[in-house]
C-alpha cells in the first residue's frame, strides 16, 4: 500500500472510531448527579452524554432510548413546577440519525411513549418541551405511562 492510501485509509479509520465511541462526558451539567458524579456503567459504542435544563440523560444509540435519565429535585425546583405541557415528541437532532428514535418507530407498534423523568417535576418552560425529545422517551403500554403519574 503506498503512503497516500494508506495514510488516507488511518484517517478514516479515525473517523470511524471517533464517531462510534461513546461520549460519557456530563461535564456541562454535574448538577444532576449525585456529588457531581454521573453513575459508572459500562461504556458501550453509541452512548452519549445529553444535557438539558432540568435533567441529563445517557443515551444508547444501538437502543435509541436512554439508559438512565438523572434530575436532581429539590423543594424549591418541585414547587415551581408547574409549567403547561405541550405534549409533541420530535427527533433530537444532536444524535446522528441512525441513532435517534423517530416518530414512525412507535407507529402501529403496540407501544406508547414515555417519560423517563416525570413531565410533572419541570421546573421551567423550556424543561416541559425538552421532555418529548425522542431520546428521553421509553417504550410502554398506555397503561403504564399513565399509570405511572398516579404513583406520586
Amino acid at each position: 500500500m503506498k503512503l497516500f492510501p494508506r495514510a488516507l485509509y488511518s484517517a478514516a479509520l479515525l473517523a470511524f472510531t471517533a464517531c462510534a465511541q461513546a461520549n460519557t462526558d456530563f461535564s456541562a451539567c454535574p448538577q444532576f448527579f449525585a456529588k457531581a458524579k454521573p453513575p459508572v456503567v459500562k461504556t458501550q459504542p453509541k452512548q452519549r452524554a445529553l444535557c438539558f435544563d432540568a435533567f441529563a440523560i445517557l443515551h444508547s444509540g444501538e437502543s435509541k432510548t436512554a439508559v438512565y435519565v438523572s434530575q436532581k429535585l429539590n423543594r424549591a425546583s418541585v414547587a415551581d413546577a408547574d409549567e403547561k405541557r405541550k405534549d409533541k415528541f420530535y427527533a433530537d437532532s444532536r444524535l446522528p440519525l441512525a441513532e435517534r428514535a423517530q416518530l414512525q418507530d412507535y407507529k402501529n407498534s403496540g407501544w406508547s411513549r414515555g417519560h423517563m423523568a416525570p413531565a410533572g417535576d419541570m421546573p421551567t418552560e423550556r424543561a416541559g418541551p425538552e421532555l418529548f425529545a425522542g431520546q428521553h422517551g421509553a417504550p410502554g403500554s398506555q397503561t403504564q405511562w399513565r399509570g405511572m403519574g398516579q404513583l406520586r
